[in-house]
């Protein structure tokens, strides 16, 4: 089953069989055995790979699934040979893994070792889903969960968003005017998933949007502004030491609208574990 969730994924038999460190020889017997025994084709060969039929489409959410569950009886059973009362997996964004989440573990290791978390940083976009297929119990997301869907999402915490200079020339030739930074200067943008379309649009609206780079992730937005290769809008943990520092400026933006950083509990509905709802508890608390 893990191969041929493997096989579906990459739509080519030897990217599978790289992925899971076996021979094309042996996918292609495996996808063939189980083929067999479903009775029905999974796949469409073709000239450049593979694509799923009706069937295998049908079974792809389901394998997955079920592989999830195996994946955590796994985990469990290694927590009760490891002495460990209860493991919690947990879906984090790479924001809250880099700041707040290593103090809250640090701090629960010490009130309650008897507590042990397995940590997969995800992207925001796919912590839900993570969550209502069980493969997290519990996910910390810069995105609530989509409405009317079997996870619930709890905010924890808000931030507020600046816009942030490298200190020194950048900052000194536009005169601390925020206007003529965002116009002038290259904005790297989408380091966020949840606010920079929102924001771009009010730029535009007011006529001072000038050129923009994306760049997908905080920590090397961070990284280039300090090489002065740009400007953006950061949460202001992303960058508090520089700004403690003086290597950084934030840029007080008069007149718009500046959005904020939330952060999310995303639980299953109806699901809590003690591991879990002790990390909310602890986050929340570090966060005042």
């Amino acid at each position: 089953m893990r191969t041929f969730v493997a096989a579906a994924r990459a739509r080519n038999l030897r990217r599978a069989a790289e992925d899971l460190f076996l021979s094309p020889s042996a996918v292609t017997v495996q996808i063939h055995r189980l083929e067999r025994e479903a009775g029905c084709q999974l796949f469409a060969r073709g000239a450049r790979g593979v694509r799923l039929t009706p069937a295998g489409w049908w079974l792809l959410p389901r394998a997955e699934a079920a592989l999830a569950q195996l994946d955590a009886a796994r985990q469990g059973l290694l927590a009760f040979r490891e002495g460990v009362a209860q493991r919690v997996a947990l879906a984090v964004s790479p924001f809250v893994a880099r700041t707040t989440l290593p103090y809250a573990l640090a701090h629960l290791r010490a009130e309650r070792p008897e507590l042990d978390y397995a940590v997969d940083v995800v992207q925001s976009v796919d912590i839900a889903a993570a969550v209502s297929q069980g493969r997290a119990d519990l996910g910390l997301s810069l995105l609530p969960a989509p409405r009317g869907g079997p996870v619930t999402a709890e905010r924890l915490w808000s931030e507020p968003v600046v816009l942030v200079v490298s200190a020194g020339p950048m900052e000194e030739a536009e005169g601390g005017d925020w206007r003529h930074v965002v116009s002038r200067q290259r904005l790297l943008t989408h380091s966020h998933p949840a606010f920079w379309e929102d924001l771009l649009g009010s730029l535009r609206h007011m006529g001072i949007l000038g050129r923009t780079m994306p760049v997908t992730d905080m920590d090397i937005t961070r990284r280039f502004i300090g090489e002065g290769l740009g400007v953006s809008f950061l949460p202001t943990s992303v960058v508090w030491e520089e700004l403690a520092t003086g290597r950084m400026v934030a840029i007080q933006t008069d007149g718009l609208t500046a959005p904020t950083s939330e952060v999310f509990a995303l639980r299953a509905a109806g699901a809590a574990n003690e591991g879990g709802e002790a990390l909310v508890a602890m986050l929340r608390r570090l966060r005042g």
